[in-house]
């Protein structure tokens, strides 16, 4: 509490003595696996206790909130010692609070080391001359989101950006954007953003010709991750979201003097039902509706090809990103969106006092911190990388491959909710359970899972019938994001952090 108090005093003080109280550690900037290592030395300077494995949780080992200060200090510092240019704000305190291993506060800083390269590398490597003023302008949908506000936090401390454009539905944005952002712990510094009222479903996206005209000038890449997560919509419920692809493609073939690549956050969903288990899903365009099993699949498949056509047809590069399971953040504040199914499926548990013993396919489902995806989109996409247009163009698979166990996650659930959960059940009787809970007069919040009924059904019949994690072709990803290949399973740790932040 009275860390808390002072906390701007602390800050301060750091500032003030900054030098004086870290020491730069000399960072290896050409190799990700010299310079994760020399991260850990830097967290190793500062965590004097006893020596830390990379995927050990800092805060969980006893790093207190004077140490992430010190240790948000040491980095910069390092940084600035090694000849990367970052602000202040991509060092504070609370990026160790969202990145709290070595392993994940390596990828981070380096993916900063990456972003100024670009902006200070004339070339591509092949002799190819590089535009050399910032990769400038970007424009991001529904940055209020669960994954799009950290798209937006973490593009803004990028020093290559100059400006992010934030498309959302909501008249007031930049309000709404500050409460989102406040609550999860990100930066409420919107100096370089600006925040438009947008209707993607309608042509010119809903904005007056002169805006529009000037944003099509303005713009380098858009990142599209407004969509409804809805897996009870039939795929013509969808059908305004895909219009806004279309409308996507117009603005994107727009800008004339230039090429507007466009990244879509598509989903796993587009190929569940893939049916060879011993063959990778290629990074590839895969056209074939009997794949996507729900509307929500359905409709992202459609807007996959709408985009595969405009480039082969109109030139518009994209990138689709099939992402898996978006779980909740590392970090300890925000929390996994509590209408999605598992926090639903946590809470009516509490509510029935009774706990499934499996979540059926719903484990294989890729499952990676919103942190994480967000810094692999990024990533694949060029903005905190050094990859050029023509090297990502195409099919991307943004999952963790490191399967989450269930069976590890429930003694921490039975653990945090005591006697509220009296049983682990077969999930056929948590089922049953949950559908005679309808006939009680309860309120959706102490049994929101309810709602989603028919999807858990779904899952337990597909376990009986042998479905299983579909196998996703990774290799390219991979090679495309540190992050990605840094990537560990879901920890007891990390699920108890969601419990603390759902307060069921």
């Amino acid at each position: 509490m009275v860390e808390k108090l002072y906390a701007a005093d602390i800050e301060g003080f750091f500032d003030n003595s900054r030098d004086k109280l870290v020491i730069a550690v000399d960072l290896d900037v050409t190799s990700e696996t010299g310079f994760m290592h020399l991260v850990r030395d830097l967290v190793q300077s500062v965590f004097k206790i006893r020596q830390l494995d990379t995927e050990e949780d800092f805060f969980a080992a006893g790093l207190d909130s004077l140490q992430a200060i010190q240790l948000s200090r040491a980095l910069l510092v390092s940084l600035e010692k090694a000849g990367i240019k970052v602000s202040k704000e991509a060092a504070e305190s609370r990026v160790i609070y969202a990145h709290p291993t070595v392993t994940q506060l390596a990828a981070y800083a380096f993916s900063l080391v990456s972003a100024n390269h670009r902006q200070g590398s004339p070339t591509n490597g092949s002799g190819v001359m590089l535009d050399r003023r910032p990769y400038a302008v970007h424009s991001l949908t529904s940055t209020t989101g669960a994954l799009g506000s950290y798209l937006l936090d973490f593009t803004l401390k990028c020093s290559n950006v100059s400006k992010v454009i934030c498309f959302n539905r909501a008249v007031n944005g930049l309000e709404r954007q500050t409460v989102v952002s406040t609550s999860q712990g990100l930066s409420t510094d919107f100096s370089r953003a600006e925040f438009l009222h947008v209707n993607l479903a309608e042509p010119g996206l809903g904005l007056v010709p002169e805006v529009y005209s000037r944003l099509a000038d303005e713009v380098d890449r858009v990142i599209h991750n407004a969509w409804p997560v809805n897996f009870n919509m039939s795929v013509a419920s969808f059908e305004p979201h895909v219009r806004g692809v279309r409308h996507l493609v117009d603005f994107s073939a727009q800008a004339a003097r230039k090429t507007v690549p466009i990244t879509f956050i598509s989903t796993i969903g587009t190929i569940e039902k893939w049916t060879t288990p011993e063959v990778l899903v290629p990074k590839k365009a895969l056209p074939d509706w009997s794949l996507a099993a729900i509307g929500y699949g359905q409709s992202k498949l459609v807007s996959s090809t709408i985009l595969d056509h405009s480039t082969k047809v109109s030139g518009v590069p994209s990138v689709i990103v099939r992402i898996g399971q978006v779980v909740g953040p590392r970090g300890k504040k925000g929390k996994w969106n509590s209408q999605e199914w598992l926090p639903s499926l946590v809470r009516s548990s509490v509510y029935l006092g009774l706990l499934p013993d499996s979540l059926s396919t719903f484990s294989d489902m890729g499952w990676a911190p919103v942190e994480d995806i967000a810094n692999v989109v990024l990533e694949v996409s060029g903005v905190t990388s050094l990859w050029t247009v023509e090297e990502i163009t195409g099919y991307i698979h943004a999952f963790n491959p490191k399967v989450t166990e269930w069976s590890s996650l429930i003694p921490i659930l039975r653990e945090f909710y005591g006697e509220r959960i009296r049983e682990v059940v077969s999930l056929e009787e948590w089922i049953d359970a949950l559908d005679k809970s309808q006939v009680h007069p309860v309120g959706m919040d102490n049994n929101p899972a309810v709602k989603l009924l028919d999807t858990y059904r779904s899952a337990a019949e597909g376990a009986k019938m042998g479905f299983k994690a579909v196998p996703l072709a990774i290799t390219r990803t991979e090679s495309n994001s540190f992050t990605m290949r840094q990537m560990e399973e879901v920890s007891p740790q990390l699920m108890r952090n969601w419990c603390e932040q759902w307060q069921f």
